[in-house]
């Protein structure tokens, strides 16, 4: 029985410390250096006043409406296309831009492409949370995809 206890404790040695040696090895770069890179997309929100609006940030809603900015810019070595979903309290909704509305936003930036979007939305009433979704390159499917499976 005891030989068998060691057995099961070299085992599992054997995996654990390989694991814990690349996890130590791994945060080597996480002592807050920055590593430069040429490509980069980054993504802000504002509002009216171009003040940022953050990840946890409260928003004071008028009548249920807002208004606020998509600040997206990147500098890639492709075109890239993406598409802009809104979501209330976890469900999609709809939302204007330049007066037109949708459920979801399409645009496409140039490799090395900056744009602002003005985003109007009506939120429900017992609306608590509001979140973005936005998906590169939407509409490219991988040959072996297949929802019927």
């Amino acid at each position: 029985m005891k030989t068998l206890n060691r057995k099961y404790i070299i085992i599992l040695l054997i995996f654990i410390i390989p694991l814990f040696l690349t996890a130590c090895n791994s945060s080597d770069n996480m002592g807050g250096e920055r590593i430069q890179s040429d490509t980069y997309v980054a993504v802000g929100y504002f509002d009216e006043n171009n003040q940022i609006i953050d990840n946890g940030s409260n928003i004071d809603v008028t009548n249920n409406s807002l208004t606020h900015i998509l600040d997206i810019d990147q500098n890639l070595e492709e075109d890239r296309e993406y598409l802009l979903i809104a979501l209330s309290n976890f469900q999609q909704i709809n939302f204007k831009v330049d007066n037109k509305t949708y459920d979801y936003y399409k645009f496409k930036l140039k490799k090395k492409d900056s744009c602002k979007i003005k985003i109007d939305i009506t939120l429900p009433s017992d609306s608590k949370e509001l979140d973005y979704i936005l998906i590169k390159k939407p509409f490219n499917l991988s040959k072996d995809f297949n929802l019927c499976v």
